[in-house]
């Protein structure tokens, strides 16, 4: 409170006590925003269904994704090294992800 007095002291002004039974509208500022909800729309896509068609129609991702298809049971030896560091590439908190050249 001190470093506003010293604040408000460089200017000239009156400061008058109004009751709250004068004050029968609030200013703009001091109202609570009434917000309301006009639309809700739900987003509806097949990109997943065009990523899957994508995949089938890749050649060079068909081994790639039927490493990822085998789970625990695929071998390193399926894949090649590029697509080896295309599917590190693409690894993150262990859900892997892999994106086709057409997309």
């Amino acid at each position: 409170m001190a470093r506003w007095l010293s604040f408000f002291a460089e200017y000239n002004f009156r400061v008058e006590y109004k009751p709250a039974k004068l004050k029968v509208l609030a200013d703009a500022l001091s109202r609570r925003p009434e917000y309301e909800l006009a639309h809700i729309t739900r987003v509806t896509t097949d990109l997943y269904d065009q990523i899957r068609m994508a995949y089938r129609k890749d050649e060079s991702l068909a081994s790639l994704v039927r490493f990822l298809a085998a789970g625990k049971a695929a071998k390193s030896e399926w894949l090649s090294p590029r697509q080896w560091s295309r599917l590190h590439r693409y690894e993150w908190q262990r859900s892997t992800r892999a994106v086709t050249a057409s997309l």
